[in-house]
Parts: structure tokens; C-alpha cells; sequence
């Protein structure tokens, strides 16, 4: 990228700083989850500053955590007698 869009990233830039697949990063994309992404061309790119920004609220929760949240919601749900 040119150093006007410096700071800037692609979906696969994104990705592999983050450890997802690129599908994950373009499926946040198209339901609007993380930060704002914007066009170069046809070319979607986010501000790499946001995604940091996004992470320290704690946006990203690993797919560990996820399941085990949902196994602990659905044992407050049902509890065993």
C-alpha cells in the first residue's frame, strides 16, 4: 500500500495479525462487527488503530471462550438437581 494508507489493512492483513481465517475477518465485515472498513478500489481496507482499539474493549473473544460461555449460560439455564 502507499504510505497514504499507512495504517491501513486488508482483510488478509488483518487476519494474520489477528489468527483468524479471512473468511472470519469478511464475515465480521458484512455484519458490521469491529471497526469501520472503508474502499481502495474494490478493495476493502480498515485502520489498523481501530482494531487495536476494538480488541482492548474486548471485541474479540477467543472461540475457547465462546464455548465455554455458552456451556456455563446453558447450565444456569438447567441446572442439574
Amino acid at each position: 500500500m502507499s504510505i497514504l494508507l499507512n495504517g491501513y489493512l486488508t482483510a488478509q492483513e488483518l487476519a494474520d495479525q489477528l489468527g483468524v481465517k479471512k473468511s472470519t475477518v469478511d464475515r465480521w465485515r458484512r455484519l458490521r462487527i469491529g471497526a469501520p472498513w472503508s474502499y481502495k478500489g474494490k478493495t476493502p481496507i480498515t485502520r489498523g488503530n481501530d482494531w487495536q482499539e476494538w480488541l482492548r474493549a474486548g471485541g474479540f473473544k477467543s472461540r475457547q471462550s465462546r464455548k465455554l460461555r455458552r456451556t456455563n449460560h446453558a447450565r444456569e439455564d438447567h441446572p442439574i438437581t
